[in-house]
């Protein structure tokens, strides 16, 4: 059975990544471009 700590711990860590991760993601889909392109037939 784990522990209290072990889960907390884990749970920190993996906050942690989310948090450090995100700005990387948004700074990265920034240059999207966004283009209409149509089928003729």
């Amino acid at each position: 059975m784990t522990s209290r700590r072990k889960i907390l711990k884990t749970g920190l860590a993996a906050g942690a990544a989310t948090a450090l991760a995100t700005p990387a993601v948004i700074a990265q889909s920034a240059p999207i471009k966004w283009r209409m392109q149509t089928y003729a037939g």
